[in-house]
């Protein structure tokens, strides 16, 4: 979804552009399923205005995207509900838009497509000539899905292996066990992670004085019927929650963002609250003054104060995803030039582990359970005598013996990184300590960004030797913060060569366990 962006110089207008398509499908949908005009507009009006829905299609989040072929897919299924002869073009392409969200999203697929496969098998049952929509349906569906097999087959080497699960193990899937990292995932922290799901929602859906779940919990309350929309809406609503009962993540970003592909109901079932008032007590005016104003006013604090907070505090959260990295090359007229980028203490031992074989999920359990200068000492000392692959990971897993009593650091910037109360920092500790204070990064953004001559690489001290062997005519520079506080400027340091090589064989020439000390 993001090549046209690509290949048109602006990957970050797909988000934006897949948000604006996938109103204008909504608007689509409840106009022919709304029996109301006035609550189809007010909805396609509400659902295009929801902050959650709004901050989240300005993102390069693939929820978006997801979102736009559900709509499409619901869509379809809306003009070919209406009629009783069958209308395999509007089945093929629910079948398409549903295989095309499994390509990017397979568990949000999954919910929705099961619904509209009973509802299309239900249909046929019922009309005979309708078989022809579900094989329609199928033939479209297989094309996306035997698009993302054979992706996977090609990355990953087997068609149903997916590349988080390559990455991340069995463990990253859906089900009660055990994490990539070593927590029990059981029914009871389900339950919790949908409480706060939903707690979330009540606030981020709508940012209003109210909470935005409020009123689509009364108006499903008061309703006397349901449409075939509203039914396959609940139920593949309901199946989504269900699945992501069973999955072990706390999916936060800009709000809920497993719940995202629940915005289009619950918007369209507050924008039915008023009529449902009014046609459950049709003489209560006082009843029908006191829903608007009160409505009115959640929406005028939403937009007067609680959006602009919001909106606010985002330009300031994650601005190194935003940073131009290769900009500051650009406007120092630096060319052909070797550039370090300064990672934090934590990321560098995270991507040592890696490269000595260990793999990803129990690196995120050492790194979480593990004191950083302890991880320091055992890395190094695998890195001198060639420890790789398994044998690497049972060295590091009786260091797991503290994990109940390491704490958040207070020493860097970099909270994620675990300090064990009483464990001395020696020299190589504390300057990697005032590294981080000094302003760190970090590289990946800068995978994404056109380099031109320069060559941008993460910063490893000693090891960055190999890269001035690999590079020996370029000038080297690092980059890295003004300082580490967020949103601090970056800054290009010319280094020198010789000077980078006489302070790495001073390092060397201390054992590391010496240098870290004993408790």
């Amino acid at each position: 979804m993001l090549v046209p962006g690509v290949w048109a110089g602006a990957p970050w207008l797909v988000g934006p552009a897949a948000g604006a398509a996938s109103v204008a499908l909504f608007w689509g949908v409840v106009r022919r399923a709304e029996q109301h005009t006035a609550v189809a507009l007010g909805a396609a009006m509400l659902f295009a205005a929801a902050p959650f829905v709004a901050f989240m299609a300005g993102s390069h989040m693939n929820h978006v995207t997801a979102l736009f072929w559900i709509m499409v897919a619901v869509y379809a299924l809306t003009r070919m509900g209406g009629a009783d002869e069958p209308r395999p073009l509007f089945a093929a392409l629910a079948g398409f838009a549903l295989g095309a969200t499994a390509s990017i999203r397979p568990v949000d697929a999954i919910a929705f497509a099961i619904p509209a496969a009973l509802w299309m098998l239900t249909r046929a049952v019922k009309h005979p000539p309708c078989w022809s929509e579900v094989a329609a349906a199928g033939a479209a569906l297989a094309v996306p899905v035997a698009g993302i097999l054979w992706y996977n087959g090609q990355t990953t080497g087997h068609p149903l292996l997916f590349a988080y699960e390559q990455l991340w193990g069995k463990e990253h899937g859906l089900g009660f066990h055990r994490v990539p990292w070593g927590v029990a995932h059981t029914p009871a922290r389900g339950a919790e992670l949908l409480n706060l799901y939903f707690l979330r929602l009540q606030s981020y859906l709508f940012e209003s004085a109210v909470p935005s779940l409020a009123t689509a919990i009364a108006a499903l309350a008061l309703s006397r019927r349901l449409t075939r929309v509203d039914r396959y809406l609940l139920a593949s609503g309901g199946a989504l929650v269900a699945l992501y009962f069973a999955y072990w993540h706390d999916g936060f970003y800009l709000g809920p963002r497993f719940m995202y592909l629940l915005a289009p109901v619950l918007v369209w079932w507050t924008a039915r609250f008023p009529a449902l008032v009014r046609a459950r007590w049709p003489r209560a005016e006082v009843l029908h003054r006191g829903v608007w104003y009160t409505m009115l006013m959640a929406t005028a604090v939403g937009i007067t104060v609680n959006i602009p907070l919001r909106a606010a505090r985002y330009a300031g959260e994650l601005s190194s995803m935003r940073a131009d990295y290769t900009g500051e090359a650009a406007r120092a007229g630096v060319e052909h030039a070797l550039i370090l980028v300064r990672e934090s203490w934590g990321a560098q031992l995270v991507v040592r582990m890696w490269a000595l074989g260990v793999p990803h999920s129990q690196v995120e359990a050492f790194y979480r359970g593990v004191d950083a200068c302890q991880l320091e000492q055992a890395v190094s000392a695998m890195e001198r005598d060639g420890t790789r692959g398994e044998s690497a990971a049972a060295r590091l897993r009786p260091l797991l013996r503290d994990s109940l009593h390491v704490v958040r650091s207070e020493l860097s910037p970099d909270y994620t990184e675990r300090v064990l109360p009483g464990f001395p920092y020696a020299p190589l500790c504390v300057a990697r300590i005032a590294d981080d204070r000094a302003g760190t990064t970090i590289l990946a953004p800068v995978l994404a960004q056109p380099w031109g001559t320069n060559v941008y690489v993460r910063d490893l001290h000693a090891r960055d030797s190999l890269l001035l062997s690999a590079y020996p005519d370029r000038p080297v520079f690092l980059m890295r913060p003004h300082g580490s506080e967020a949103g601090a400027p970056l800054r290009l340091e010319r280094l020198d060569v010789d000077s980078l090589r006489a302070a790495w064989r001073s390092a060397a020439a201390v054992p590391v366990e010496e240098s870290l000390g004993r408790r």
